[in-house]
């Protein structure tokens, strides 16, 4: 299932979860721009440029645990 969230509302969320361990935002939202562009390179017709699934929070999370 999509979630149609900002970038800023993620960066909260995973301070949330992660608190102290969590990326910079700045790193977070250079994540994510790296991550729009390769689904807007992805040929998919009707798919949206940005989607969050389980595997893009796995692929988060284990970057956030293995980043440090």
């Amino acid at each position: 299932m999509a979630e149609h969230v900002s970038a800023d509302d993620i960066y909260h969320r995973m301070q949330n979860v992660y608190r102290t361990e969590c990326l910079s935002r700045a790193t977070m939202f250079r994540w994510l721009q790296e991550r729009t562009k390769v689904e807007e390179n992805s040929p998919r017709p009707g798919q949206e440029s940005l989607v969050i699934t389980e595997e893009t929070v796995t692929a988060l999370d284990n970057l956030v645990r293995n980043t440090g």
